[in-house]
């Protein structure tokens, strides 16, 4: 039997403020695909086909010990209140946790253990009371084959989101083309080809209004990022009455 760690949860100060705070679900997913960028990922798939789930797959470096506790731990920072940073850990994947999602279930093959499956599911009406009493969640571990992992990537993350039945009809407008189109206009073009959606095997051209100009500067996590903005044509002149 292959043994992992205990997963330890927690809950911060900054927990209410952060996770409650009004986002909206483009804004949630856009987090879980900018989590995916920092854990190293170059490939991410959507898929919202299944009406009473959202899935989210990536191939990053996974999720090792310290990763599966830190998506755990809600609200648990090392920055201040005073200091008017967000928890680390509030954001994103706890907004959808808590606002959309009854059920996470994540499924993860890390670069530290890149033969070994670890899989784990969060229950929201079970998060709070766990991470206050200290109850941690014991994960299963499985040797990675064609059943366990079949993906072409040698590590990722697999988020399987069960939406709250009375969150059903918020996606009416964010699954599909729709999402697809809504990702595209939202996110820089150089990574139109790293998401998917559904079919789609990238996201869709934005047709540009104007004359281009560019904008080139360094991300310490894309590197040299180019980006595409548009000076709007100035209208003629009309003469004055």
């Amino acid at each position: 039997m292959i043994q992992v760690p205990d997963i330890e949860m927690s809950i911060g100060h900054q927990v209410f403020d952060n996770i409650f705070d009004g986002k909206d679900i483009i804004h949630c997913i856009i987090e879980l695909i900018k989590n995916a960028l920092d854990w190293g990922a170059n490939a991410i798939q959507i898929r919202t086909d299944n009406r009473a789930q959202f899935i989210f797959l990536d191939n990053g470096i996974g999720m090792n010990a310290a990763n599966r506790n830190s998506f755990a731990s809600i609200g648990k920072s090392t920055a201040s209140v005073e200091e008017g940073q967000r928890g680390k850990y509030a954001t994103g994947v706890k907004q959808v946790l808590f606002s959309i999602a009854s059920r996470v279930t994540v499924v993860t093959v890390s670069k530290d253990q890149p033969d070994v499956v670890v899989k784990f599911t969060l229950v929201t009406s079970e998060c709070g009371a766990k991470a206050i009493e200290g109850k941690p969640i014991s994960p299963e571990a499985l040797p990675k084959n064609k059943k366990t992992w079949p993906y072409d990537s040698e590590t990722g993350t697999l988020l399987i989101l069960d939406l709250h039945p009375e969150k059903l009809s918020l996606f009416k407008a964010g699954r599909g083309k729709r999402l697809a189109d809504e990702l595209a206009l939202r996110l820089p073009r150089q990574l139109k080809n790293k998401i998917s959606v559904d079919d789609m095997d990238e996201l869709p051209d934005v047709e540009l209004i104007g004359e281009r100009f560019e904008f080139v500067e360094f991300h310490p996590k894309l590197g040299t990022v180019s980006i595409d903005l548009m000076r709007p044509k100035p209208k003629s002149k009309r003469p004055r009455m």
